[in-house]
């Protein structure tokens, strides 16, 4: 069973400077010579603002905080994705036939490595493609019409999944008709929407991965919210065996509280069995090799380090987020069908939280 593996990359956002229309107009404003009779100043009209120069000022005032004004509202709307379609703005793309595609204020959007998250980039390396189940159907596409999204310099099709860092997006090398592509008939921009996500992707800042988000968790992000305390839960949880494919049994379990959050801790409970914690980027197949695992002896807890080093965190972050994934193998004398872990995970208060916490959302067996 093998976990996610994350490989670096240097990605560059392309921004617009706003500030270039402030400055010309400051510099008219500033060199604005006072009225003069035979080029001397007349003495009723002294070196002041006049209202002329009031005026120019306000313009460039006006100039710096519209920009600003105008980004902070479009990015909300879900048709910012604009590609070389010809013909009126009413008409969709045709299928099967390569387009460039970019957000409108924040260039081309192709594949390319990311340290986190799916592997895009704001720069151009492939064309896309809006894919039927047919590929040989190159028609123009019609409204509502499910189509796939693939990529040329990806050579796969770009899906719905979910991941431990960045937008919920992977790559598929089978056709998923996933997305419905709508055109403004104002202007002629694209929006595209994820019938599995049941949402529009669209530009949107965050911390790990490319700089994409959902447009109802963007929307969720710009919506100021009070300042609340976290609530922490402890519980137990099952790591259920696995068919092995060779050597170790893994022991796996997914935690979902349906929360957003961190898992704060995780200790072994046994007294007499070793968990082999598995690496991002290793599966089962190499719990016999010490540079795959993370060693948690009999009732011990995980240090900072060791979840660092198992789920692959940043330097500086040292709790996984939710939801998250279990692999390990067991080191025991004795043969079980599930092992208990305890974790204790913290959530934010603000959010919509379980009544109880579950002893596990996948209902996994006890032993």
């Amino acid at each position: 069973m093998n976990l996610f593996r994350f490989k670096k990359t240097i990605r560059t956002d392309h921004k617009f400077n706003e500030h270039a229309l402030l400055l010309v107009a400051l510099a008219l404003a500033c060199f604005w010579l006072p009225p003069t009779t035979q080029g001397q100043p007349r003495k009723d009209q002294p070196h002041v603002l006049t209202k002329s120069r009031i005026a120019i000022v306000l313009i460039a005032l006006f100039a710096l905080v519209l920009p600003a004004v105008a980004l902070a509202s479009d990015n909300l709307d879900p048709m910012q994705w604009g590609n070389n379609v010809p013909g009126p703005s009413s008409q969709l793309p045709n299928a099967s036939t390569p387009y460039r595609l970019w957000n409108y204020s924040h260039g081309v959007l192709g594949y390319g490595k990311q340290t986190f998250g799916v592997n895009l980039v704001w720069r151009e390396k492939g064309s896309w493609e809006f894919m039927c189940t047919n590929v040989r159907d190159h028609r123009r596409l019609v409204s509502d019409e499910r189509v796939a999204l693939y990529n040329t310099a990806a050579k796969a099709y770009l899906i719905y999944r979910l991941q431990n860092f960045g937008i919920n997006l992977s790559w598929s090398n089978s056709l998923s008709d996933e997305w419905k592509i709508a055109r403004s008939t104002a202007n002629g921009m694209l929006s595209l929407y994820n019938t599995n996500e049941g949402d529009y992707l669209v530009y949107g800042e965050r911390p790990f991965g490319i700089n994409l988000r959902w447009l109802k968790d963007l929307k969720a992000s710009q919506t100021p919210t009070p300042t609340t305390t976290s609530t922490t839960y402890t519980l137990t949880i099952y790591l259920n065996a696995q068919p092995p494919v060779s050597g170790y049994i893994p022991f796996y379990a997914h935690f979902d509280p349906n929360a957003r959050g961190n898992v704060t801790s995780v200790s072994n409970p046994l007294n007499n069995a070793t968990l082999l914690f598995v690496k991002r980027g290793y599966s089962s197949n190499d719990c016999g090799n010490s540079n795959a695992v993370i060693a948690l002896g009999p009732t011990a807890t995980m240090t900072g380090d060791q979840k660092r080093a198992i789920w692959a965190l940043p330097t500086g972050v040292s709790n996984p987020p939710l939801p998250t994934d279990f692999l390990a193998c067991l080191v025991s004398s004795q043969s079980l069908s599930s092992v208990p872990i305890n974790i204790t995970y913290r959530v934010d208060a603000a959010r919509v939280q379980p009544s109880r916490p579950s002893r596990s959302p996948r209902s996994l067996p006890s032993p």
